[in-house]
């Protein structure tokens, strides 16, 4: 028996064309399914409704009617009362995700549409007009008449919705095969007018809105507080966010703030910090903080729709010192320099209300300690001095140097400055002075 004997490339070539039929098959069969669904599955709820070929729009956009004009009689016999023509079937409100809730209200958007009830088996043109004035919306450009003509047309049809269930409260004059191609109508929008033309006369035989209450999905809504937390000026509304920062909220158009608002408060003698979440924590928001950063860190998708979320101001206290020692009589050898015997001060200037202020030389200085309570006399910014003399003999530890700790405090914060004074000469340098000059 012969056997079939392949080199490398043709094998590859065979594996290859192999793989490209498969692929050639499966697009096929993709199209083929598209062509089928006509793609609606991936269209808006609005697209497919608009895209409706039995719909006619009014000429003023408001209204639409289903097969205007189209005449005959689709006779269903009274035993036929209450037939159903199911197109998706009763569900219920999808399953909540992360971050919403169900509300009951009235939708603002499209309904879909779980089947439809037969209520009217037959139809007769009795109305003279049910709308007085055919302009509206703009009816007379379609040559709306006002006649009657008693032809049967289309039976009356109720909606139901494919959420609730519920019946929506409108009759619609459809024949089957029309009512079976739609799956949604528009309620309380700009085109949720629905009439109905009598196909034989053209008379208005019927006009309402569509207007339907269910039970919804909606994102949550969370109001943010700014506490002011001491502040001593300013002020800051609180203002809602919504959850993914969603922009319906139980079907109304909404604005849903990207971030937090820029600080509005201020407060006398301190400096704002960023938001905590408790009066007396650490900042944990920077001002203007995203909202997507504080959602994700405080895990409001978990909290229930309307919490509060408050948010408290952090300060810290605007405060800040200078230091320096100065001497009586300038000289060129600097302001930290001083002969034995020579004068000078400690020279503070605190800025944002000190509440006290302390000058501690050392021990064998100890006599020009200086202590100040600021309480008071309060001042934004404050000049104090504290005054000293270089002693000729009994510096400390005999040094040449030594220090000055000074100190001012504001509630529980405390600047420190540590100033250092240079003595010229020795410790006998102004006795051996003097015996000289007596010589």
């Amino acid at each position: 028996m012969k056997r079939w004997s392949l080199n490398p490339l043709e094998l590859l070539l065979h594996v290859i064309k192999v793989f490209g039929a498969w692929i050639g098959l499966l697009v096929g069969i993709l199209i083929f399914v598209f062509g089928i669904t006509g793609l609606k599955s991936f269209a808006s709820d609005e697209s497919i409704f608009f895209s409706n070929p039995h719909l006619s729009i009014s000429p003023d956009g408001t209204g639409f009617t289903f097969s205007k004009g189209v005449g005959g009689f689709e006779k269903h016999d009274y035993a036929y009362m209450g037939y159903k023509r199911y197109i998706k079937g009763v569900t219920g409100p999808r399953a909540l995700n992360e971050g919403e809730h169900y509300y009951y209200g009235l939708i603002k958007g499209m309904i879909p549409i779980g089947y439809w009830e037969l209520r009217h088996p037959m139809a007769e043109c009795i109305h003279g007009a049910y709308i007085t004035d055919i302009s509206v919306y703009g009816l007379d450009k379609w040559g709306v008449t006002r006649n009657i003509c008693h032809g049967y047309y289309n039976p009356g049809w109720i909606a139901h919705c494919a959420v609730c269930g519920e019946g929506i409260p409108l009759l619609m004059y459809l024949s089957e095969s029309v009512a079976s191609t739609i799956s949604f109508l528009p309620s309380a929008t700009t085109c949720s007018n629905y009439f109905y033309l009598c196909p034989y006369s053209n008379c208005i035989e019927q006009g309402a809105p569509v207007m339907h209450s269910c039970t919804g999905v909606s994102a949550n809504r969370y109001l943010v507080n700014y506490d002011p937390n001491g502040a001593t000026g300013g002020s800051m509304p609180g203002e809602y966010f919504y959850a993914g920062g969603a922009s319906k909220y139980e079907g109304d158009e909404v604005i849903s703030p990207s971030k937090l608002r820029n600080i509005g408060y201020t407060r006398e003698g301190y400096i704002f910090k960023g938001w905590g979440t408790t009066p007396g924590g650490d900042p944990v928001f920077a001002d203007g903080e995203s909202w997507a950063k504080v959602s994700s860190a405080l895990g409001t998708g978990k909290m229930a729709n309307g919490s509060v979320i408050n948010l408290y101001a952090i300060w810290e206290v605007a405060f800040d010192m200078t230091a320096e020692v100065e001497r009586n009589l300038k000289a060129v050898d600097g302001k930290d320099i001083f002969a034995r015997g020579e004068s000078g001060y400690v020279s503070i200037v605190t800025k944002g209300y000190a509440e006290k202020i302390e000058v501690i030389f050392p021990e064998q200085l100890s006599e020009y300690n200086l202590t100040v309570n600021c309480l008071d006399n309060p001042q934004k910014v404050r000049t104090d001095k504290a005054p000293f003399v270089i002693p000729i003999y009994g510096l400390p530890d005999g040094e040449w140097r030594f220090g000055i700790t000074v100190k001012a405090y504001k509630q529980d914060k405390c600047i420190e400055r540590l100033l250092t004074v240079t003595v010229s000469g020795d410790e006998f340098g102004i006795l051996n002075e003097i015996h000289t000059g007596l010589r």
